[in-house]
């Protein structure tokens, strides 16, 4: 954990919990309203590493609480911004990798072995090619699903285990699949 010295300098609780690895540029901005957690630990996970890294003037927003548990990896690119919403959590094991812009909203619940990507991060033809992210409010990211560029999925959605999102996905529906396709419409969940 950060010392209460620095706790305080960022006005918020701030947990580093064991086997975490950070690395946090002096030029980044750390915008946490009340908790930021990396690397919790689940009983049955806690050996595996966690990696935290934010390197040149990138910015991360926790509007609220925000827990990732043992062996996440979040890697914010230089002047790149990740926001994510109260109450929403990162299942062990996944990823989020933010290249430019990324923002996640109020409970959202990402699943085990989630990988959410916003940049092919390897150039073709000399450009590399990257497009923002938005994931609403109330969203359930289902295990080993991936998230990739350009995407914006709606609010109230089931994202199927397994599935890889490459298009929009609307409000208030299940899609599942590679790539995810919408299989139910109007739906609620608790």
């Amino acid at each position: 954990m950060l010392s209460i010295k620095e706790s305080i300098k960022y006005r918020a609780i701030i947990h580093i919990f064991k086997n975490t690895e950070y690395q946090v540029s002096k030029t980044s901005n750390l915008n946490i309203e009340e908790k930021f957690g990396i690397g919790r630990n689940i009983d049955y996970t806690g050996r595996l590493k966690t990696t935290f890294i934010m390197q040149k003037n990138s910015t991360l927003n926790i509007c609220g609480k925000f827990y990732s548990y043992t062996g996440s990896k979040i890697v914010i690119h230089p002047d790149a911004i990740l926001t994510v919403g109260n109450g929403s959590f990162m299942n062990v094991d996944s990823k989020i990798y933010c290249k430019e812009k990324i923002t996640i909203g109020d409970n959202v619940f990402i699943g085990e072995e989630v990988i959410i990507r916003d940049t092919d991060e390897h150039s073709i033809k000399g450009r590399i090619n990257t497009k923002p992210i938005i994931i609403g409010n109330h969203v359930w990211i289902g295990m080993r699903c991936i998230i990739l560029k350009g995407v914006h999925i709606g609010n109230n959605v089931v994202i199927g285990a397994g599935s890889i999102v490459t298009k929009n996905i609307p409000d208030n529906c299940i899609a599942a699949g590679n790539p995810a396709k919408i299989i139910r419409k109007n739906i609620s969940w608790n």
